[in-house]
């Protein structure tokens, strides 16, 4: 992202752009955070999937995630709103490598509010930086981007999605989400997005590089196999440099 900022007029208010996924546009306005859809691109499927968002509203606390508020149609386009719980997403952090002292708090509070959605009984299935709000003055952090999740009760009772339906991101998805493994997703499944996460916030780049759909239904030791032993001397060196440091 560039680093002047960037604003857009959604529904009359000024919101900054933080980061653009296709057709989804996500900001912060004066008093809220807001998800919108660009009127030209945005189709019926992006619309549902906001819907969806807004659909879990009652499972989810502002003490870990960013909670809808409102769902919106404005001009052709359709908004969701949020609160505002502060932090910028994880995908514009300034430096390629967090320093270990800022990772440990982001590590740790990353994993206790993945454990309270879990708690919540919800699964999230697209956790990535993009979709993690951290607030470097005061280390906490909270999800958003639910338009993936679903209630685990609800999720196991129905039937499997065919081969090949992808759900999540394939840099940061676990093979199960391809449809192709045989299992279904789980809470698991949110932990491995997890780890990718801290291991591209440690390192500055991505444990597998260059990840498509047929990759991400690979299981992990072909991945390994294919990245090779560079990664693993990769990651070393860098918790070895910050332990240092720290």
């Amino acid at each position: 992202m560039d680093s002047a900022p960037r604003f857009e007029a959604v529904n009359g208010a000024r919101f900054e752009v933080l980061w653009v996924d296709g057709d989804r546009v996500f900001g912060r306005g004066a008093s809220k955070l807001a998800v919108w859809l660009r009127p030209n691109d945005s189709s019926e499927c992006a619309r549902h999937l906001l819907e969806q968002e807004y659909g879990l509203r009652d499972y989810l606390h502002p003490d870990w995630a960013a909670v809808p508020t409102e769902l919106a149609r404005v001009g052709g386009s359709t908004v969701l709103y949020l609160q505002d719980p502060g932090g910028q997403p994880l995908a514009t952090h300034p430096t390629r490598a967090m320093p270990a002292p800022m990772f440990l708090r982001f590590a740790i509070e990353a994993a206790m509010s993945l454990g309270k959605m879990h708690n919540a009984g919800l699964i999230h299935r697209n956790l990535k930086p993009a979709h993690i709000l951290f607030n470097e003055q005061n280390g906490a952090a909270h999800l958003t981007g639910f338009s993936f999740s679903t209630a685990l009760g609800a999720y196991q009772a129905a039937p499997a999605s065919p081969p090949g339906d992808i759900v999540g991101t394939p840099a940061y998805m676990a093979p199960e989400q391809s449809g192709r493994s045989g299992h279904r997703a789980d809470a698991r499944s949110d932990l491995y997005s997890l780890g990718v996460v801290f291991y591209e916030a440690l390192t500055g780049e991505l444990p597998f590089q260059g990840i498509s759909a047929d990759v991400a239904a690979q299981p992990y030791g072909a991945r390994a196999r294919g990245a090779g032993r560079a990664r693993r001397r990769h990651l070393r060196r860098a918790v070895g440099h910050r332990n240092e440091a720290a």
